[in-house]
């Protein structure tokens, strides 16, 4: 009698329903592989989809902003405006020594953009480096008179701004 005996099987190979085996396969299409369900690849075609919305989104996005930063860097008006309003929040402050300070801070910060294409010209009271009359702090007299000479790309704007100190500081 041998020791192994092989299970009957049928002509086409595979053991009759009743007989147990190890391992069944499951039912498969002609190409071999089991079939997907189609839940399944709705899901994954749905994440594709997302996914390729989103790049497309992403690579027109840049075409439709909008770039100011061309128009306003050929207009120094925006920067003068922004001298005048800058220190006269400064002047609006408690103290003269307080004021000085952050005039020198303004001062060197607009030195630093001359390296990009403006020449700024600034003249404190006549003075090229900041000075206040500090013996009019807090009355009704001009404590700086501000002359502003802005060169940019192509054009030229230049003013007189006059501040007043402390309390007497107008906002703009």
């Amino acid at each position: 009698m041998p020791a192994f005996r092989a299970p009957a099987s049928s002509k086409s190979g595979r053991a009759k329903p009743h007989q147990k085996t190890a391992f069944r396969a499951p039912a498969s299409s002609k190409s071999g592989r089991a079939k997907p369900r189609k839940g399944q690849m709705f899901i994954v075609t749905m994440i594709f989809l997302t996914g390729l919305i989103f790049a497309v989104q992403q690579l027109l996005l840049q075409y439709t902003f909008i770039d100011l930063s061309e128009p306003l860097q050929k207009n120094d008006i925006y920067l003068y405006r922004d001298i005048r309003t800058t220190v006269g929040s400064v002047m609006g402050g408690s103290s003269c020594s307080y004021a000085l300070k952050e005039l020198d801070e303004i001062h060197a910060f607009l030195r630093g953009l001359e390296t990009r294409g403006y020449i700024i010209d600034l003249k404190y009271n006549g003075f090229s480096e900041p000075a206040l009359n500090c013996q009019f702090w807090n009355t009704s007299t001009p404590v700086l008179a501000l002359d502003v000479m802005i060169t940019g790309p192509g054009t030229e704007t230049s003013g007189t701004i006059t501040y007043l100190s402390g309390d007497y500081a107008v906002p703009e």
